[in-house]
């Protein structure tokens, strides 16, 4: 961890060097003149260099000052760091950092540039998995430690009745936000209507109560049904009391007032197939 912090903060201060206007000013007695012109270097104490003109340095928020006699010159010598794999080494740093603690390169970094939906649907649910082991352990150590002390205090003042099921409790933790969801709603829907889950724990998935919520629907079917009935004594018209509670109102059907009547090519194709379908029984 150390080496890699050494690293970045080598290449750091080789980019700031770089990033500022070198100048070498050559002149008589050039060192001497220059420690008037110079300052202290902090770093440095008068045991590390022979001679005090030795720790005088001119430096500037945009440029580095050398003084120096005739004949004399500062010369650098050419790195060739970082590499062309430097970037690409950083990251792997990075994502092996990452890995003790279930953290994945793409949320450290929050770079979603190399990935398609499937794999950043798969870094998250690592994540998440990462997320909901931090989750237990602050409700194991806290939360329901928490709890069951105010609990506790309630019965003993008498505001709570004393309960053998007072401690029984469960804790709805905050979800995660959905990547995509169209998709995320589609997959639930499935789940559910292959009975692979239930209405609570997907409504717990997004953070929501079954109890709360079935008791929000129900209240809006009924006013919804109320506010349909409504409109038909006023007006004659029935009108699907779904639209009013957010549902989708189901399709009217064929030869039922309000429904759609069959076109004569509909109707005969319909009536060839019945007599096909006929035959084949007789057979």
């Amino acid at each position: 961890m150390h080496r890699i912090n050494d690293v970045c903060d080598s290449e750091a201060i080789a980019w700031q060097m770089l990033a500022r206007l070198a100048v070498s000013v050559t002149r008589e007695d050039g060192a001497v003149l220059a420690y008037g012109e110079s300052e202290p270097d902090p770093e440095k104490s008068t045991g590390d260099t022979s001679g005090d003109l030795s720790m005088r340095m001119t430096e500037l928020d945009y440029a580095l000052i050398f003084h120096g006699n005739p004949g004399e010159k500062v010369q650098g010598i050419e790195r060739n760091i970082p590499g062309k794999d430097f970037s690409e080494s950083l990251r792997m740093f990075l994502r092996l950092l990452g890995l003790p603690l279930g953290l994945p390169l793409e949320l450290i970094l929050l770079d979603w540039t190399k990935g398609n939906y499937s794999q950043s649907r798969a870094v998250l649910e690592q994540a998440y998995q990462t997320f909901l082991g931090w989750q237990k352990l602050l409700e194991a150590s806290v939360h329901s430690a928490v709890y069951e002390w105010k609990v506790e205090g309630w019965q003993r003042a008498g505001v709570l009745p004393a309960r053998a099921d007072a401690m029984a409790h469960e804790w709805i933790k905050p979800s995660f936000p959905w990547i995509d969801k169209l998709k995320e709603a589609q997959s639930y829907g499935v789940l559910l209507d292959r009975g692979l889950t239930t209405h609570a724990l997907a409504c717990k998935a997004l953070n929501m109560d079954r109890g709360e919520v079935v008791a929000a629907r129900v209240a809006e079917v009924e006013d919804a049904i109320k506010r349909a009935k409504e409109i038909k004594e006023a007006t004659g018209v029935d009108v699907p009391w779904q639209m009013f509670c957010g549902l989708k109102p189901p399709k009217p059907e064929r030869g039922r007032p309000g429904g759609d009547e069959p076109n004569p090519a509909e109707k005969e194709s319909a009536d060839k197939d019945e007599e096909t379908d006929e035959e084949k029984d007789g057979e």
